[in-house]
C-alpha cells in the first residue's frame, strides 16, 4: 500500500525514492590494481584502518549479541570469517565486509539464533532479489530504509549497562568501566567511528596497565559461627574488605 500511495503522489508532493537500482550478480574477476605494487603501497595504510575498524567493530558487536545470548564466542574464528569474506569480496567489486549492527539487532530481536536464519538464508534473499527483483524497490521511499536502520541501532544502544557499571562498583576507581562507557560513545558520535575505537582502545588498555602496575589487595577471612548451624558462617575465604566480621 505504501509503494502505490508513493507512486500515485503528485510531483511536487512527491518524496526522494530509491529509483532504478542496478540489477545482476557482479562478475567475479580480479581486482584491476592487485598487482600494482605502486597502489598496493598508497593503499596499505586506509586497508589496514579499515580492517582494524573492521575487526573491532564486529567483534564488539558479536561479543554483545553472545553475552545476551549465553554461548560463548570464538576471537579465532571471527577472525578467520571476516578475513576470508573480504579477500573473496574482493574478487566482485564487494564492499569491506563486517558484521552489520542494524541486521544484527533486528535479526536478534526477531528470534534469529543460527547460522542459516542470520546468515545463510539472508544472503540467499539477496542474491535472488540483486538478480531478478530490484524493479521492485523503484517507489520505496528513503526514509524507510532510514527508519530501519535507526530503530536498529537504537535497539542495541545498552543503557542498562551503563547504569550497572555505575551503581554496582563499591568505590569510583572501580567505576571507571562507567567512565569508559560515556567517554567511547561520545568520541564515536563526536569524533568517527575511527577515532572513537582508538580512543576507547587506548583508554582501556591504560586502565590495563593501571591495574596490572597497582593490583586491588584484597585480605581474606572466615565468618565465624555464633552458635550451631549458623547459616552465615563459612568455612571458605572471604574479602575482609567486604565482610567486616571475617576474622583469619
Amino acid at each position: 500500500i505504501g509503494l502505490l500511495m508513493v507512486a500515485v503522489l503528485p510531483v511536487d508532493l512527491a518524496i526522494p525514492i530509491l529509483g532504478p537500482m542496478p540489477a545482476g550478480l557482479p562478475a567475479f574477476q580480479a581486482p584491476a590494481d592487485l598487482f600494482n605494487r605502486a597502489a598496493v603501497t598508497q593503499h596499505l595504510p586506509s586497508a589496514v584502518s579499515i580492517a582494524v575498524c573492521i575487526f573491532i567493530a564486529s567483534f564488539a558487536t558479536s561479543k554483545k549479541y553472545a553475552v545476551k545470548a549465553g554461548y560463548t564466542l570464538s576471537t579465532t574464528n571471527e577472525f578467520v570469517a571476516l578475513g576470508f569474506a573480504n579477500f573473496f569480496g574482493g574478487f566482485v567489486g564487494a564492499f569491506p565486509t563486517q558484521i552489520a549492527l542494524c541486521r544484527t539487532s533486528i535479526g536478534f530481536e526477531i528470534g534469529l539464533h543460527s547460522t542459516f536464519g542470520s546468515n545463510l538464508l539472508p544472503a540467499l534473499v539477496v542474491a535472488l532479489v540483486i538478480q531478478f527483483a530490484t524493479h521492485a524497490f523503484y517507489y520505496v521511499p528513503r526514509c524507510a530504509l532510514a527508519s530501519i536502520i535507526v530503530m536498529g541501532v537504537a535497539s542495541s544502544v545498552d543503557l542498562r549497562t551503563l547504569v550497572m557499571a555505575y551503581t554496582t562498583p563499591r568505590s569510583w576507581r572501580e567505576r571507571r568501566g562507567a567512565a569508559l562507557w560515556i567517554i567511547s560513545c561520545g568520541g564515536t558520535v563526536f569524533l568517527g567511528l575511527f577515532s572513537g575505537l582508538v580512543l576507547s582502545t587506548a583508554l582501556s588498555l591504560l586502565i590495563l596497565i593501571q591495574d596490572a602496575a597497582q593490583p586491588t589487595i584484597y585480605e581474606l577471612g572466615r565468618l565465624p559461627k555464633f552458635y550451631e548451624d549458623d547459616p552465615y558462617a563459612s568455612d571458605q575465604w572471604v574479602p575482609k574488605q567486604h565482610y567486616h566480621l571475617a576474622s583469619a
